[in-house]
Parts: C-alpha cells; structure tokens; sequence
C-alpha cells in the first residue's frame, strides 16, 4: 500500500487529502477513529469497504462516508490498483486510528 499526503490545510482549517493506492490483493486492518469523519472518493479500480458490519462493493466515483467510532476496512478485489482519496477533518491532525 502506498500513502501520498496530498494537502494538509494545517490544524486550523479544513481538510487533510490523502492518496491510498491499494495493489491487487491488498488491504488495510480493520480499524476506527474516534474523532474524524473520513470521507472515500475512489478514483479507480474495484473493492469492498466495510463498514458497521456491511460490505459495500465500490468503483471509480464512488464517495462514501464513514463516521467516527465506525470499524472500517478496505479490500482492492480488482485485478489492478485500487486508488482511493480519503478526505478527513481538521481532527485527523491527532491520533485518531484504533484497531
């Protein structure tokens, strides 16, 4: 997995932009945060996300939202790269990532 941050407005404006690419087969640990709302646009590839117990397939252009206290985890089941674009809140800035 590879992590780019792409912007990271600081602690007292809006959103941090990270860049997850995902290689086939790859995934993240089942985790939650008990602060930050995290917003997924995925920008290519195919997989599931997880979230409060469901799965959801997702595709290029799909947007979800997972809220705090939410365990969540993310599959690429597509051949090639899975390309996501989490967009988080000012609170990520803190420690905010519990398996």
């Amino acid at each position: 997995m590879k992590i780019q941050t792409i912007k990271s407005t600081g602690i007292t404006h809006g959103m941090h932009v990270t860049k997850i690419t995902f290689g086939s087969g790859e995934t993240t640990s089942r985790h939650y945060h008990k602060w930050t709302t995290e917003v997924y646009t995925v920008i290519s590839g195919t997989g599931i996300i997880s979230q409060g117990g469901l799965n959801q397939v997702v595709k290029s252009g799909d947007i979800i939202v997972i809220e705090p206290l939410t365990r969540h985890q993310i599959f690429n089941t597509g051949e090639g790269d899975l390309v996501i674009y989490s967009h988080k809140d000012r609170s990520a800035q803190f420690k905010d990532y519990f398996e």
